[in-house]
């Protein structure tokens, strides 16, 4: 129940602002949105997009990106990649 009402927080105001009301530090809050998405993934049907997008976003000003991939139609996140390095394949060629 705590986890659900810091995620039903997290829904309103930044991470930084939970932190601060709930007294809890950025890792913790960081340890309860990953199981909330742990949660949310096992419970998610299988997804068949016939319409995708794919957007890079830097976040924060270190240059840090993710790469998010969505289901256009649905308006729902499939993916969401933590850099922008490319994966290669055993053969040298970029996947």
């Amino acid at each position: 129940m705590f986890e659900a009402l810091v995620i039903d927080w997290l829904t309103e105001a930044s991470t930084s602002a939970v932190s601060r009301l709930m007294g809890l530090s950025w890792n913790a809050i960081d340890g309860i949105m990953q199981r909330a998405v742990e949660r949310g993934l096992s419970r998610r049907e299988e997804v068949c997009a016939t319409q995708i997008g794919v957007d890079e976003t830097a976040i924060r000003k270190r240059h840090d990106y993710v790469t998010i991939v969505s289901d256009q139609k649905e308006g729902t996140v499939l993916h969401v990649g933590s850099d922008r390095k490319k994966q290669r394949s055993r053969h040298g060629m970029a996947a």
